[in-house]
C-alpha cells in the first residue's frame, strides 16, 4: 500500500513538471518575436532604422548563444528547480516594458529575456531525463515544442491587433507577466527536492569541447542553426516585407506570417508522434530539411498571396517537422547523461542563437544599404539546407522510439 501510494504521488509529480515546462516554453514562444508584428510602431515611435530596430529582434538570440553553455554550467551549479526558477524570473522582466519604453532600456529587457530563455532551454533537458523515459521524451518534447510555435503564433498573429487598442510597451508588459505567473506555480508545485541533481561537479573545458566535437552532435547543432537562421530572418521581417512591398495592411501581414508558427503546430505535433509509429529520425530530418530549403525563399519570391500562405505553410511545417527528433537525438548523443545533455542543450543554444542574432540584423542593414529585403533574405535562406545535409549523414536509429 506504501509502494501504491508513493507511485500515485510520483505520478501527480510527473505531471505538474510536464505541465509546468510545458508552460515555461509557451513564455519563451510568447516573447521571442514579440516585438516583431509592432516593428513599424516602434521605428516610427523611438525614431530608430531598420538596422537598430532588427536588434530588438536580434538581441536575445544573441545573448542566448553567450549564455549557452554558460548557461549549461549555471544549470549544472544552481540546480535543476532554482536553474529553472532563475530563468522565469529573468523572462519576467518583459513585464516591465510599459514603464520603460525608450530603445536602451526595451534592449536591456530583451537583454533579460535572452538570458532567462537561455537558463530555461538549457536546464529543461536534465529535468526531463530525470523524470521521463525515452518514449515519454519523444513527446514531451514535442509538446514543448509545439507550446512553444502556439506561443509564436499567438504573439505574431494578435500582437498588431491588440497594439491598436492598447500601447505596444504594455501589450510587451502584458506578454511578460507569463514567466512570473508559471514561476508562482512552480515554486508551490515544482518540488524542489524531486528536481535536484547531487552531483554538481562542473566539467573541465577539454570535457566540454571533446563532447561538442562528436560527430553526431556537430551535425545536429549545424541543423538546427542552419534552420533558425532562415526562420528568424523570415520571422522578425515578414510582417514588415509584406508591408512594405507586397501591399498588405499591418494586420494582414502579421496574420500572413502568423502561418509559419502556426503551421509549425502541426508540423511538431507530427513529428513528435510519427516516429513512435512508422520511420526512423532520420527520415524526419531529412523531409523536414527538404520542405524549409524549398519552402523558405518561396515566402518572399512569389507576388500571389495564396502561393506566399502555402509557402509559409510548408516553411513552418518543415522548420518544426524535425525538432522533438533533433531533442530526442541530441539526448541519445549526450548518452542521457544529465550534465552532458545540459551543455549540448547549452551548446545548441550557442549556434542556434548565433545565427539568430545575425539574420535579423543583416537582413536590416542589406535593406538600409540596398534598399530591398530579398537579397538578404536569400542569404539567411541558404542555410537551412543543412538540416537536409545533416539527415544525410547521421546514424539512423530505426524503431527505436517505438521499441523503449
Amino acid at each position: 500500500m506504501a509502494i501504491s501510494n508513493y507511485d500515485s504521488k510520483l505520478s501527480i509529480q510527473r505531471r505538474w513538471i510536464a505541465i509546468l515546462v510545458i508552460f515555461g516554453h509557451l513564455a519563451v514562444g510568447l516573447n521571442i518575436f514579440s516585438v516583431s508584428p509592432i516593428l513599424l510602431k516602434i521605428i516610427n515611435d523611438l525614431d530608430i532604422s531598420h538596422g537598430s530596430a532588427g536588434l530588438l529582434i536580434s538581441l536575445p538570440p544573441l545573448v542566448a548563444a553567450l549564455f549557452g553553455i554558460p548557461g549549461g554550467l549555471v544549470a549544472v551549479k544552481l540546480g535543476q528547480f532554482r536553474g529553472f526558477a532563475l530563468g522565469l524570473i529573468l523572462m519576467g522582466a518583459a513585464s516591465l516594458s510599459f514603464i520603460l519604453p525608450d530603445f536602451i532600456p526595451l534592449l536591456i529587457l530583451r537583454l533579460l529575456y535572452g538570458v532567462g530563455a537561455a537558463l530555461i532551454l538549457t536546464v529543461v533537458g536534465p529535468i526531463l531525463i530525470q523524470w521521463f523515459n525515452s518514449k515519454q521524451l519523444l513527446i514531451i518534447n514535442s509538446l514543448n515544442a509545439a507550446m512553444m510555435t502556439i506561443g509564436i503564433g499567438i504573439s505574431v498573429s494578435l500582437g498588431a491587433k491588440i497594439s491598436e487598442y492598447i500601447s505596444w510597451p504594455v501589450s510587451l508588459s502584458i506578454l511578460g507577466v507569463v514567466p512570473l505567473l508559471t514561476l508562482l506555480i512552480w515554486i508551490w508545485k515544482g518540488n524542489s527536492q524531486g528536481v535536484s541533481d547531487p552531483d554538481q561537479r562542473l566539467p573541465r573545458p577539454s570535457e566540454i569541447i571533446s563532447l561538442i566535437w562528436r560527430k553526431s552532435v556537430l551535425l545536429l547543432l549545424a541543423a538546427d542553426a542552419g534552420v533558425m537562421f532562415q526562420y528568424t530572418a523570415l520571422s522578425g521581417w515578414l510582417p514588415t516585407v509584406y508591408t512594405q512591398d507586397h501591399g498588405m495592411n499591418v494586420q494582414t501581414a502579421g496574420l500572413s506570417a502568423s502561418f509559419l508558427p502556426l503551421a509549425g503546430i502541426i508540423g511538431v505535433f507530427l513529428g513528435g508522434f510519427l516516429p513512435l509509429r512508422i520511420g526512423s529520425a532520420r527520415i524526419y530530418l531529412i523531409i523536414a530539411g527538404i520542405l524549409v530549403t524549398i519552402g523558405g525563399p518561396a515566402t518572399y519570391l512569389f507576388e500571389s498571396h495564396w502561393l506566399i500562405w502555402i509557402s509559409l505553410t510548408i516553411v513552418g511545417i518543415g522548420s518544426w517537422l524535425y525538432l522533438p527528433t533533433l531533442l530526442s537525438e541530441t539526448m541519445r548523443a549526450a548518452l542521457f547523461i544529465k550534465k552532458d545533455v545540459a551543455i549540448v542543450w547549452g551548446a545548441l543554444l550557442t549556434f542556434t542563437g548565433a545565427g539568430m542574432f545575425i539574420s535579423p540584423v543583416l537582413v536590416g542593414y542589406v535593406h538600409d544599404i540596398s534598399g530591398s529585403f530579398v537579397t538578404g533574405l536569400i542569404i539567411c535562406s541558404i542555410p537551412a539546407s543543412l538540416l537536409l545535409i545533416a539527415g544525410l549523414f547521421t546514424t539512423d536509429h530505426k524503431d527505436e522510439y517505438k521499441t523503449r
